[in-house]
């Protein structure tokens, strides 16, 4: 069976792999954490096409994956396209901001966009704005410096993260805001702080679901007969490839947070 790979710089791409893992339990699974190049978010659209293509090479070698994930929204708006055109015999599926899904559910009509810079300039992004949210408000925020947090887990810590997201707060607040789009997939391990700071009145979305029913669909197509949902009874540990110096740490750490990922967790290789 060949690998379904996830891509991110650290971190961020994990709830995507614990998403399909929930639901194709039986399927291999590879996640790579290129912290060798973290943060993805500050890079030029250029100098970030290069180094996907870079790992990307790297993965068909090791594992000759069937689907790619670009777990990462701004290796997707930067690099899918690129990626698709490169490699065109792997699938890569994206992982781009919710903004369909926000902006069909926001009552007032208005929705923020929290991302890194890289996404905030990106064509893309504004494209999905133009095509799903043109009658909608939209408050697009760069937010780096919480990728950083996440990384290293300080976001837990309730005033660090509100020193960084008070203005926010208060923008998205008086604007009128009711939905906000977590455009980074490191911020969705910090939805549960997010929505405690922001209130009951704003609701988080993202893309997991979304992005994993896609995957599925693939999944199904390029095998038909297997049944995802049924575990075999020895169950397929994924890697863990950590592309960069010294301990994964974080990355390890992460995988190792959720009771039901520390059965296969401890039999995860990594570099």
């Amino acid at each position: 069976m060949k690998p379904v790979v996830f891509i991110d710089s650290g971190v961020g791409g994990l709830p995507y792999l614990w998403e399909l893992r929930s639901r194709a339990p039986g399927q291999s699974l590879v996640y790579v954490a290129d912290q060798q190049n973290f943060p993805y978010g500050t890079k030029s659209v250029e100098e970030l096409q290069g180094l996907l293509h870079e790992l990307l090479l790297e993965i068909c070698r090791v594992w000759d994956p069937q689907i790619v994930v670009l777990a990462c929204n701004t290796a997707s708006v930067v690099g899918l396209e690129y990626l698709r055109a490169e490699f065109p015999e792997i699938t890569f599926i994206g992982t781009v901001p919710a903004v369909k899904p926000a902006a069909l559910n926001s009552v007032n009509r208005a929705i923020g966009v929290l991302s890194t810079t890289r996404t905030s300039q990106d064509p893309y992004l504004l494209d999905l704005i133009r095509r799903y949210a043109a009658d909608c408000l939209v408050h697009i925020t760069p937010l780096d410096p919480l990728v950083a947090l996440v990384e290293s887990g300080q976001h837990r810590n309730p005033a660090v993260l509100r020193e960084i997201l008070q203005p926010v707060i208060e923008e998205y607040q008086e604007a009128g805001i009711d939905r906000v789009v977590l455009g980074c997939t490191h911020f969705i391990h910090a939805d549960a702080e997010l929505a405690r700071l922001f209130g009951p009145g704003i609701s988080l979305v993202d893309s997991r679901k979304g992005v994993i029913n896609r995957v599925m669909s693939f999944l199904r197509k390029i095998s038909p007969a297997i049944e995802y949902d049924e575990a075999p009874e020895t169950g397929h540990a994924p890697w863990l490839y950590h592309r960069g110096r010294g301990n994964p740490g974080a990355v390890y750490q992460q995988l190792l947070t959720d009771a039901k990922l520390r059965r296969w967790c401890k039999e995860t290789v990594y570099e």
